[in-house]
């Protein structure tokens, strides 16, 4: 099935809406509908690249899915913004050489994001 315009903008509006509720407004966000790679055992849906030098940030769907794949795109949106909002994290620990004290910060920056979420959704 191809993926529709409506479905498109889902994706995108509960993007940026994730991207202000999880304070990630240093990103510059570029969508995409795009033919994503897929392997006969693992399918993607959607996909997030992010350039931590540059600030930006490439979200991808796909432009095309099967129906008996759970195709859902508020929640490949939460998925991969949850990626976003720990890319920092798994780019520090790529780094050579990278202090403690930069991981235990943006650990907490994660943490307080997480929490601040959940107590503004009771």
């Amino acid at each position: 099935m191809r993926t529709t315009k409506a479905q498109y903008k889902q994706f995108k509006d509960r993007c940026l809406e994730l991207q202000k509720e999880f304070g990630l407004m240093k990103y510059h966000m570029y969508f995409e509908l795009a033919k994503l790679e897929e392997t006969p055992e693992d399918y993607t849906l959607a996909q997030v690249a992010a350039d931590e030098m540059y600030k930006t940030v490439t979200m991808k769907l796909t432009d095309y899915y099967e129906k008996k794949w759970n195709f859902d795109p508020i929640r490949l949106a939460n998925h991969e913004m949850a990626h976003l909002l720990i890319h920092r994290l798994t780019w520090l620990a790529g780094l050579r050489y990278v202090s403690n004290g930069d991981i235990r910060e943006e650990d907490e920056a994660v943490a307080s994001t997480i929490e601040n979420f959940i107590t503004r959704s009771k």
